[in-house]
């Protein structure tokens, strides 16, 4: 549930698990469409992994019904047992996951999680399994059968626009290597051309201003030295603002300013391979352009703030004039650059215009790199910059250089099916056809039904959550007042986006895209133009209210600090994260409960806390006092998931970071609080919910295990690495840790005795 991204246009936070990994040559197809053979052999292989499936099934409830005759033969008190269908279903999937043998008050998580940590084995295509990934699988594998379909549909409407470009991925292969590296090519000579191709290039006329304002003009993906996005004005809620923050770096930060020569040489290998497939003909000269590149890109990183600093100060808005005054010594002005990139889009700025600058450090001190870098190699930078963010998507050839270079630095083994990337890449937040994957997923997958039952569930979570701040003894009645007033003004959204229910909608929207069948890398470009042209146009026009930043199919949720909006897509309705509206409220609120409620605690986190009921920053919003007792009670979780570490491999571990996490770590600590208190809530009114068979667990011990189930997860060494330093959650295992060895009331439904790893004597509680 990461917070406040920028997808172009994105607003807020997310929950989700990183995978890593790139497309492999065995899974290619040449024209998958045209094959009926092979729709066959998918038809019957999910016919076949169904049954599987469901013997399985079968299995997990015979052993479930067999321990549950045990358990009434050998207690003379009489249970209440659920027998139903869905109780026997849940209890099944809950055992599976269970490491029984591990002592819930010393490692809860592998006592959650240990089985299914077991049963399920990072794939030789990523570093990382989870919960989230196979979820979001199941999904992608349902889309997939959709996207089979045959249907009559025009080459315009947005439908038909999917499943061409799907097409055009599964059908790219070596035998047009020699089309796109010409289209690519076509390209760097529009932007100026580079070192490496000594036919086109000229340093004398070689203008750092004209690449940097065609590719920042269409292409989001590339950010060289700087990035330029659009989002929500966080002081006037109401606009659009542009905003400039620090580049993307190719390596992890740290990577940069530590010593880490096995992953430097093998990024200056692989940039050299791509730079001899584009035509370069000399590999000793490639090499030592490209070593160049890769010492830019150390001095940049050395003036990039730490992900932990620029989390604390995104909320830096200046002019125009002070942006120049700022950032002088280009051989652009600010003013002209942006009106010269915004051009095309009939929008412009002036003097007194505001900007966002997350970063003004970084401004500062990046004109001096640039004017003491020579042109050769800022050219290789910025063309390279570009590169490297097409290569997946050009032929097997350069995918194989990526997957090499994969293998070397994060430990990858082979790629993903030619079909699972196509899905990823069509559904990612950065490609624009996911809303037409979305509406899709609506119309056949979703079933509406389940709305009011979240509905329900989140009035439930607002009303403890009211009730526990009114008892918080660090706020005072004003400021109570006012978190008070921003709860009741958060919307809550379930399931999907007006776009994905609406076909004359979805049209209009994708009436510019234009996407063919046979073009892969084409198709790629256009839509990184459209999405682009997209947000600039969209600068000094009112805040659309309805928008949301990704289709409703993904396995996600988030918080939108510039609208005080929750969303819970309609991809994550399904276990372990909701099991039905037959399950037990114990799960269900562990599960979907839970990410609810850490939504909700997203409002008033570190950064959250900032914003009014409007989406607005306001000085002093709270009172000094209650600041302060935020402040105090937030060092204390930083402390604790501070000491947390983790195994990175080489005999090392990593400290978790508690100031870059600890938004994540307030709305996780929030979130399983406000699902427990809501369930107690619920059983004022309610029935005991009978035992789930098998079992052996009260419903409050139950609720426990669901959010922890909820997390499940693996992953590699050097992945865990990448986490610790980029991820803005904490790693997966200390997620569950963390927040319920802080709660009084786990400990006393698993009877921790205390000083017991899960009941330490100090505790931390915000809300």
């Amino acid at each position: 549930m990461k917070n406040e991204g920028n997808m172009n246009l994105a607003y807020g936070s997310s929950t989700s698990t990183q995978t890593f990994g790139m497309e492999s040559a065995e899974s290619r197809t040449t024209n998958f469409f045209k094959e009926k053979q092979r729709r066959f052999r998918l038809g019957l292989l999910t016919i076949i992994c169904a049954v599987l499936l469901l013997a399985c099934l079968a299995l997990a409830t015979y052993a479930i019904l067999l321990s549950f005759r045990k358990e009434k033969d050998a207690t003379k008190d009489e249970v209440k047992y659920c027998t139903s269908s869905t109780c026997l279903e849940v209890a099944a999937a809950v055992k599976k996951s269970l490491n029984e043998s591990v002592d819930p008050c010393e490692d809860f998580y592998q006592y959650s999680c240990g089985s299914w940590i077991e049963n399920n084995p990072i794939p030789p295509s990523e570093t990382t399994t989870a919960t989230f990934i196979t979820a979001a699988k199941k999904n992608d594998e349902r889309l997939l059968l959709l996207l089979l379909e045959d249907d009559e549909l025009p080459s315009e409407h947005a439908v038909k626009k999917a499943k061409n470009y799907f097409k055009s991925c599964m059908t790219e292969d070596d035998d047009n290597n020699t089309a796109t590296v010409v289209e690519l090519k076509s390209l760097i000579r529009r932007f100026g051309s580079w070192p490496l191709d000594v036919a086109t290039w000229n340093v004398s006329t070689w203008s750092l201003n004209h690449a940097l304002l065609e590719i920042h003009r269409d292409y989001s993906a590339t950010t060289p030295l700087f990035a330029m996005t659009v989002d929500v004005n966080p002081f006037d809620s109401s606009l659009y603002i542009l905003k400039i923050n620090p580049p993307s770096l190719s390596l992890i930060r740290e990577q940069y300013l530590t010593e880490d020569s096995k992953t430097r040489v093998a990024y200056v290998n692989y940039m050299t391979k791509i730079g001899k497939l584009l035509g370069s003909p000399d590999s000793n000269q490639t090499k030592e352009q490209m070593e160049k590149v890769l010492e830019l890109e150390g001095k940049l990183a050395q003036i990039i703030p730490a992900a932990s600093e620029l989390g604390k100060n995104f909320l830096r808005n200046m002019n125009m004039t002070e942006l120049e005054k700022l950032a002088p010594g280009f051989e652009f002005t600010w003013l002209e650059f942006i009106n010269e990139l915004l051009k095309p889009f009939n929008v412009s700025l002036n003097a007194s215009d505001i900007v966002m600058v997350p970063s003004p450090e970084y401004l500062r001190n990046l004109s001096y790199i640039v004017n003491n870098t020579s042109k050769e190699t800022m050219a290789s930078y910025v063309i390279w910059n570009f590169v490297q963010s097409v290569v997946p998507y050009m032929s097997h050839v350069f995918r194989s250089a990526l997957l090499e270079y994969q293998k070397e630095t994060i430990g990858t083994k082979s790629a993903p099916p030619r079909w699972y990337s196509c899905i990823e890449d069509e559904n990612g937040y950065y490609h624009g056809l996911t809303f037409a994957l979305g509406y899709i997923w609506i119309s056949k997958v979703f079933d509406v039904e389940i709305i009011p039952f979240i509905q329900d569930m989140s009035k439930r979570i607002r009303s403890v959550f009211r009730n526990e701040t009114s008892q918080l003894d660090w706020i005072d009645d004003e400021t109570r007042r006012k978190i008070d007033e921003k709860e009741d003004a958060m919307k809550f959204h379930i399931g999907f986006p007006k776009l994905c229910a609406n076909e004359t909608l979805l049209n209009e929207f994708y009436k510019d895209l234009n996407i063919n069948e046979n073009d892969y890398l084409k198709n790629v470009l256009s839509v990184m133009i459209w999405k682009r042209r997209l947000a600039f146009s969209k600068l000094k026009t009112a805040v659309d209210k309805d928008q949301w930043f990704t289709g409703p199919q993904k396995v996600n949720a988030f918080y939108l600090r510039s609208r005080n909006e929750i969303s819970i897509l309609a991809g994550i309705l399904q276990p372990p994260f909701y099991y039905g509206r037959k399950a037990p409220r114990s799960i269900n609120l562990g599960g979907i409960g839970v990410i609810l409620a850490h939504e909700l605690s997203h409002g008033f986190d570190a950064a959250g806390r900032k914003f009014n009921e409007n989406g607005e920053v306001v000085e002093d919003w709270w009172s000094s006092s209650s600041s302060q007792g935020f402040k105090e009670r937030s060092k204390c979780i930083v402390d604790q998931y501070s000491k947390f570490s983790v195994d990175v491999g080489g005999g090392k571990r990593e400290n978790l970071n508690g100031e870059l996490t600890l938004s994540e770590n307030i709305a996780d600590n929030g979130g399983i609080r406000m699902a427990y208190l809501g369930y107690k809530d619920w059983l004022k009114n309610n029935a005991p919910e009978p035992q789930l068979p098998g079992l052996q667990m009260t419903h409050e011990q139950l609720l426990f295990v669901s959010f922890s189930q909820a997390f499940c997860a693996a992953m590699t060494p050097s992945a865990a690495f990448r986490f610790t330093k980029a991820s803005v959650h904490s790693i997966p295992r200390y997620r569950i840790i963390g927040s319920l060895s802080n709660m009084e009331e786990f400990s006393e439904a698993f009877k921790c005795s205390a000083g017991r790893r899960m009941n330490p004597k100090k505790k931390c509680k915000l809300w």
